[in-house]
């Protein structure tokens, strides 16, 4: 149903440019469907009702199905956890490129942590690579992604996955490697999540495959979405021979509204529910910036959400497909 691609530059003064290429070059249409099925899919009419999650401790970091609502709802009733405390986690999947080393949590298969192989933390430490994503500490930066169903279990980022490997590396003469995980409902359909890693590249693709093993027709969205928390950037002490001030929060491209800063202060007060057919929605921050490229040739909303209000708040931005793909049963 949908196909994402997410991009992690790290540039001086290039980041927008880079992924402006990027989407354009994405749009030329060289990569095909991601969600799709053993047996044939087809789109189908029609609302879902309801949206059934596979599991749904903190559900309100959870989106609605589309046709439910226009906006993810907000809860501001979630457990306190302290912030500096980690993510809940089940076990790690380690996969090592050329330039990238990722680790993707077998619980809802989030990719919770990213190390830049190529960008060193800092000229004192050239052997220590730059850390974009992480899950522990007060400063999060992750991504997270699942399905939507009505009236049917599916996945979603707190799902407990299977995988048979825990560790991947790309070998010589290899140009891609991939980390397959695997989920099953109570009803037999078969969700498996396979992300590929390439050779030489910032790219990361991930694809849920349905194999509807059950007696009836599985109907469902795809959403994926960036969790940051705000923490103030250390100041370096040397005026304006220091660091530069930089943008850090959300943005998004469409093509009807172009690019536009989504940042915390707009995110708590308001939710974002944008309609489109393309575009990407990203996190920005100093030098670098995490994106989410969904595929053109279907509908999108570009949404954000905010919860734990009272406790130390995690900003959500991300989208969810609008129309439902349909995996007929066996």
């Amino acid at each position: 149903m949908d196909f994402q691609r997410l991009i992690l530059f790290g540039a001086l003064g290039m980041v927008l440019l880079l992924l402006w290429q990027s989407w354009l070059e994405y749009e030329s249409g060289k990569n095909g469907a991601a969600m799709n099925a053993n047996t044939p899919a087809s789109q189908v009419s029609g609302a879902a009702q309801d949206t059934t999650t596979a599991t749904k401790p903190e559900a309100d970091d959870v989106p609605q199905a589309p046709a439910v609502s226009a906006a993810p709802e907000t809860s501001d009733t979630a457990a306190a956890i302290p912030l500096s405390q980690s993510l809940p986690g089940e076990r790690r999947v380690i996969a090592e490129t050329d330039i990238i080393r990722a680790e993707i949590d077998t619980r809802g298969g989030d990719l919770r942590r990213l190390a830049l192989l190529t960008y060193p933390v800092s000229l004192d430490e050239p052997d220590t690579p730059f850390v974009l994503l992480n899950d522990s500490g007060a400063d999060l930066f992750l991504i997270q992604d699942g399905l939507l169903s009505a009236g049917r279990e599916a996945p979603n980022h707190h799902t407990i996955f299977s995988t048979e490997r825990q560790n991947v590396r790309l070998s010589p003469g290899e140009d891609s490697v991939q980390v397959h995980l695997e989920w099953t409902s109570d009803d037999g359909v078969v969700f498996r999540k396979t992300f590929t890693f390439h050779r030489n590249s910032y790219y990361i693709d991930v694809a849920f495959t349905v194999d509807n093993q059950s007696s009836d027709q599985w109907v469902g969205y795809r959403y994926s979405q960036i969790l940051r928390t705000q923490v103030a950037e250390p100041s370096s002490g040397f005026g304006f021979l220091g660091r530069l001030p930089s943008y850090k929060g959300g943005a998004i491209f469409t093509p009807e509204d172009k690019y536009q800063k989504i940042d915390f202060e707009e995110m708590y007060e308001a939710n974002l529910a944008r309609s489109t057919t393309s575009g990407w929605v990203a996190m920005l921050q100093h030098y670098f910036v995490g994106a989410l490229l969904p595929s053109a040739g279907t509908g999108y909303e570009f949404y954000s959400n905010v919860t734990r209000r009272d406790s130390g708040p995690r900003y959500l931005i991300g989208y969810k497909t609008t129309q439902p793909t349909a995996v007929p049963a066996r």
